[in-house]
């Protein structure tokens, strides 16, 4: 027992070497200002489908506590709104928008990871805005499989006595969105800190994010509904407070779950050493 408590807290020693509490400030303060263009994009396909701007809100409240549901429609009305103009007159502009808080993910990755960066500016550049642009497509298709009944459809075709309406419509939401949590966060940690990662050598990390961003979103709802008042804190800035401090808590356990996968390389790789030291 006491051996596993001196190897945690020489994890923890590790891990707090990497200034996750900083890292994960900045990616919070980045991403909230990159809210706006990554909706605008994202909405401006989804406008381009038969789902309608209700049915964006409704997915989009379905990711977020109850408390936060207020500002998300209106971050969406507002998407909407300038959708059409802006996604045609500036979507460069957007996009570049839009990275500043895949750039600050990829920052505290290194961290977590220990990597230095080795790629050019450009090169990160170009990196965020593709980031930006996997997740834009990823919440179109999702909203848009969710939303347009395809797969109702499909599922009815190839079972055609199951009553899809009662069984799927419930539950396709949260499904969806737990699918597409795990192939970002996996993609996340594979491509963007820097260095080479195999693709499933991360699911682990991306998995126990996405389960811990479940409960941490069930429990905090509970918190804010029950015990906390951020109202009475903050008066009118409340809103956008309570979304920073949920925010930094979800990136924190984005960097915690990369430092496991981190962890289980590093015991991946002494494995294999061993192997090829005892032939």
């Amino acid at each position: 027992m006491s051996e596993t408590i001196r190897q945690a807290k020489v994890l923890w020693a590790r891990f707090s070497g990497a200034n996750a509490g900083t890292h994960a400030s900045s990616i919070s303060y980045y991403t909230f200002l990159s809210l706006v263009p990554l909706l605008i994009i994202c909405l401006s396909l989804v406008s381009m489908t038969s789902v309608s701007q209700a049915e964006c809100v409704e997915f989009f409240c379905a990711m977020v506590p109850e408390a936060l549901q207020g500002l998300v429609r209106m971050l969406v009305d507002q998407a909407y709104t300038q959708s059409s103009v802006a996604f045609s007159l500036s979507t460069a502009t957007l996009l570049w928008s839009a990275s500043k808080g895949v750039k600050a993910i990829r920052v505290g990755l290194n961290a977590v990871y220990a990597k230095q960066e080795e790629r050019t500016g450009w090169q990160v550049i170009i990196i965020s805005m593709i980031g930006a642009i996997v997740l834009v497509v990823l919440l179109a298709a999702v909203i848009y499989l969710v939303f347009s009944g395809t797969v109702l459809r499909a599922l009815a075709q190839s079972v055609p006595d199951i009553q899809a309406e009662n069984i799927v419509v419930s539950h396709l939401n949260t499904v969806a969105t737990l699918g597409l949590g795990i192939l970002s966060l996996t993609a996340c940690y594979a491509f963007l800190p820097a260095g080479r990662r195999r693709f499933l050598d991360q699911l682990p990390g991306a998995v126990c994010a996405a389960a811990a961003w479940v409960a941490l979103s069930f429990g905090f709802r509970i918190y804010v509904d029950k015990f906390c008042n951020f109202a009475v804190l903050y008066g009118s800035i409340a809103t956008v407070a309570l979304l920073l401090f949920w925010m930094y808590l979800l990136f924190y356990i984005l960097l915690i779950c990369g430092f496991i996968n981190r962890i289980l390389a590093e015991r991946k790789e002494r494995q294999r050493s061993s192997r090829r030291a005892g032939r």
